[in-house]
């Protein structure tokens, strides 16, 4: 959305440059090219394959003719390795080149350790050296750093294929209510605190609507569900940036309770826009411009996020996958796997800003962001309405708008009268298109405004069912 991109222009990811003391020099890898020479086959997935990225710099571990290095993730098979059980210990074998890695030394058995996060360190067996990246973002052997760049995370391999689109049918004819519950350093507590999820579950459905789409955070660099992927990433009091409860979990079971859908905003990597801009730098990019590596990182947030709600949302509307700032398809499909890690069968969308047609290849609905819905000119003139022709778009993808209530977002004045509203929203739904309301809330008790409510009803009683 509009607002976000000005803390979005500030930053996407938290990765804090860290100071690091070493305890001995370490030894560089046989090379410190960042690009392979040579272009090597595509990855593809395996039991044993596994891909291996720095929590200092998100880039990957690969090995080519060209030796090991770091470099950014492009779904090559030289980025990939076989991770093979041996004498208690492990082997780390690239699959393009079927060299196994060594310590420098020529010692080849590893020991791999991972904390409460999932961030291993890699240890030789034999030597006690460990798998480094040094602070001019090479591969090294050594002694630990203490500091980032001593981890690790590794998982299965992600392949660049075909996207396989989650079903989107319940979500066609269907209207919904969006909150922008974002909390700060003034409102963290007070939100979990004060938020009545059962009290909002009944405003919800007493309007009778079927989707409610909530926050988890946007641009303050905080959160209402704590994630310990991203506290990982903070040196400066990470447990202060989330709330004490989970807020998003609980309105999503009040939600279900009273037969109404949850989704789930969030955004496409972490703001610098707090107070200690140490926790929020680019990892390798000066521009602050998204890029793989800070996606990789990234990743590994939202799919926490994605473990913690598990199949209580049903779908995600990701924000600030702008084009200009290095937004691609190849991200898309990184991010795709991740947001579906706890359900599968999770929508997905991703927003490029005001914009109702479909973007990214791997979404699965438009995001619709609208300002206008009932055009420029006499709201009334229904010629001038933003509406769809069917369902789907041509490429398969839901048809699908997000707008706003009021003048503006997180507003709780109502623009339009209630039967405007009304029959716009039966003119989207009887064609199969899904729409949900930015209703304002009291930021005293976190429920929706009666202005709003009033409309909400409204809508609600005038429904027509198709």
């Amino acid at each position: 959305m509009k607002k976000l991109l000005a803390v979005l222009l500030c930053g996407l990811l938290v990765l804090s440059a860290a100071a690091c003391t070493t305890e001995s020099t370490p030894t560089p890898a046989p090379t410190s090219a960042f690009t392979p020479r040579v272009t090597t086959p595509p990855a593809t997935k395996s039991d044993t394959a596994r891909m291996i990225f720095s929590k200092r710099t998100g880039r990957v571990l690969c090995d080519t003719v060209d030796g090991l290095m770091l470099n950014s993730y492009n779904f090559l098979i030289s980025q990939t390795w076989d991770i093979l059980d041996r004498d208690g210990a492990v082997t780390i074998v690239n699959r393009y080149t079927e060299k196994a890695l060594t310590d420098g030394e020529g010692h080849d058995r590893w020991t791999l350790v991972a904390d409460d996060v999932g961030w291993y360190t890699v240890q030789n067996a034999d030597t006690g050296r460990y798998l480094l990246c040094t602070e001019d973002f090479a591969p090294a052997f050594g002694n630990r750093m203490n500091g980032r760049n001593d981890y690790w995370y590794i998982k299965s391999v992600i392949t660049y294929d075909e996207p396989v689109h989650a079903d989107t049918t319940w979500m066609q004819g269907k209207w919904g209510v969006f909150a922008h519950l974002i909390p700060g350093s003034g409102t963290i507590r007070s939100i979990a605190n004060r938020h009545d999820a059962a009290a909002l579950a009944s405003q919800i459905a007493s309007a009778g609507a079927d989707i409610y789409c909530v926050s988890v955070g946007q641009g303050t660099g905080y959160w209402n569900t704590y994630n310990a992927a991203y506290a990982s990433l903070l040196d400066f009091q990470p447990e202060a940036r989330f709330a004490r409860e989970d807020v998003i979990s609980r309105i999503a079971a009040e939600m279900s309770a009273v037969g109404v859908d949850t989704m789930v905003y969030a955004v496409s990597g972490a703001p610098v826009t707090v107070a200690n801009d140490g926790d929020c730098l680019y990892p390798t990019s000066p521009t602050r411009s998204i890029n793989m590596d800070s996606a990789l990182l990234w990743y590994t947030v939202l799919r926490d996020w994605s473990l913690t709600y598990g199949k209580a949302i049903r779908g995600w509307w990701i924000d600030g996958c702008y084009s200009y700032h290095g937004f691609t398809n190849k991200i898309a499909c990184v991010y795709t796997e991740a947001l579906r890690a706890g359900n599968p069968d999770a929508v997905i969308a991703y927003n490029e800003g005001v914009y109702l047609r479909p973007y990214a290849v791997y979404e699965d609905y438009t995001c619709g962001e609208t300002d206008m819905p009932l055009g420029k000119g006499d709201p009334a003139d229904r010629a001038n309405w933003l509406l769809p022709e069917s369902a789907r778009f041509p490429n398969g993808s839901q048809w699908f708008m997000l707008t706003h209530f009021g003048e503006w977002w997180d507003r709780d004045d109502v623009r339009y009268t209630a039967e405007l509203w009304s029959e716009f929203t039966n003119a989207v739904t009887e064609k199969g298109g899904c729409v949900l309301f930015d209703a304002g809330f009291d930021k005293a008790s976190y429920l929706i405004g009666e202005t709003a409510m009033e409309t909400l009803r409204y809508i609600g009683a005038h429904r027509e069912t198709h």
